[in-house]
């Protein structure tokens, strides 16, 4: 008898009748095997082989709202954007094979771009192609501000507006945080103050687009298809909303930060400039930018701070914490963030070829000899 297999906390043991009742369902062919995902906190998702092809089983969803949403979003990014997600998703809201409800969807192949393997050169291309690709995902436009509605399965206008629905997550962020006992009265009126004096800027004209609200590293996966690199797969749309899209650049731009260090701000101005080559710069970019990033920072801190998380120290200040991040907006607007698009798109290739030799060529030389070595052609290159 299958007694199962526990491929995470959250989704239990798993049988292999249960995996082929679900493909059954949709015509999916055969089960083969089942495949535990490494990364993700909440252990959503497990990797399906079929005799059809390779899939992801998403399941057991924190809201009712939660799966309809993601099909909804995919269904969106699919129609009005060349972003990768994966398609169709199929939702299967019975409860009869696994307890819950789920979803069957395309895996996508590639790898992280938080691979230990990737060099720090290939980092930089990808953090390009993470700019350009978020620049694709928001061409995903929408009429107003506003979130999902499981009701009418549609997006519908903020009930207060945009700046108040931001305003009122902060103040959530905050009791929660509160009750954790992580920040004290004073910081807490700091970053209300913070927010007020600044969310003004959100009052001017934008065009609403789709809003992933976590860009980052775990939820994409890249892959390089003739030397160069590209985003092969875009997943975990539970967080989406339609608003300013400059909310976007903020968790990737603190992840480099993070994790990078010295290399954290050349990763992020390719990043930036990767994301302007698509779209144009609206006003109070720095402005907003501190803003949303100062409420993705609160929106981790009241996710690290938690009983049964050790991301933080009770006794760590979030207004020391949060500095450090907000200060380096201004490589949004700097000119050595934009100066390589300005520069190299002026250039033919006559041109290009008379250039002197500059330092980022000679971070190829090791590429060239290798290439020579092998006796490959640069047409074939």
């Amino acid at each position: 008898m299958d007694k199962g297999i526990e491929y995470s906390k959250r989704l239990g043991k798993l049988t292999s009748d249960q995996f082929q009742a679900a493909l059954t369902k949709f015509g999916l062919g055969d089960f083969v095997k089942a495949d535990s995902v490494s990364s993700g906190l909440f252990g959503q998702n497990v990797i399906i082989t079929s005799t059809e092809g390779k899939f992801v089983l998403r399941g057991k969803p924190h809201y009712e709202w939660q799966f309809p949403k993601e099909k909804y979003g995919a269904e969106l990014l699919h129609t009005f954007t060349k972003a990768p997600v994966p398609y169709p998703y199929l939702h299967d809201t019975s409860t009869d094979i696994f307890g819950w409800s789920y979803l069957i969807m395309p895996y996508m192949s590639g790898i992280s771009p938080a691979n230990e393997e990737i060099s720090i050169n290939e980092r930089i291309d990808i953090s390009y192609a993470l700019g350009k690709n978020l620049a694709e995902l928001h061409e995903c436009k929408w009429a107003f501000p506003g979130q999902y509605d499981q009701l009418t399965n549609t997006i519908k206008p903020f009930d207060s507006g945009y700046k108040e629905w931001l305003i009122m997550n902060m103040e959530q962020m905050l009791t929660k945080i509160n009750d954790n006992s992580g920040i004290c009265k004073n910081e807490a009126l700091w970053v209300r103050e913070y927010v007020n004096k600044n969310v003004s800027v959100l009052q001017g004209s934008f065009q609403p687009c789709f809003v992933m609200n976590d860009y980052s590293p775990g939820n994409v996966v890249v892959k390089k298809v003739n030397g160069e690199w590209i985003i092969s797969g875009l997943f975990d749309l539970m967080e989406y909303y339609f608003g300013d899209g400059l909310a976007d650049l903020v968790r990737l731009t603190a992840m480099y930060l993070d994790n990078y260090k010295n290399k954290a701000p050349d990763l992020i101005r390719v990043f930036v400039e990767g994301y302007f080559s698509k779209v144009a710069k609206e006003e109070n970019i720095i402005e907003k930018f501190k803003l949303f990033m100062l409420m993705d920072r609160l929106l981790v801190w009241e996710y690290g701070i938690r009983p049964d998380v050790t991301w933080f120290n009770k006794n760590d200040s979030f207004s020391d914490y949060v500095k450090r991040y907000i200060n380096i907006s201004e490589v949004l607007d700097d000119e050595k963030s934009i100066w390589l698009l300005d520069f190299w798109g002026k250039k033919n290739v006559l041109g290009l070829i008379m250039m002197p030799v500059t330092r980022h060529q000679t971070m190829h030389l090791n590429d060239c000899f290798s290439i020579k070595e092998r006796g490959v052609s640069f047409l074939q290159y």
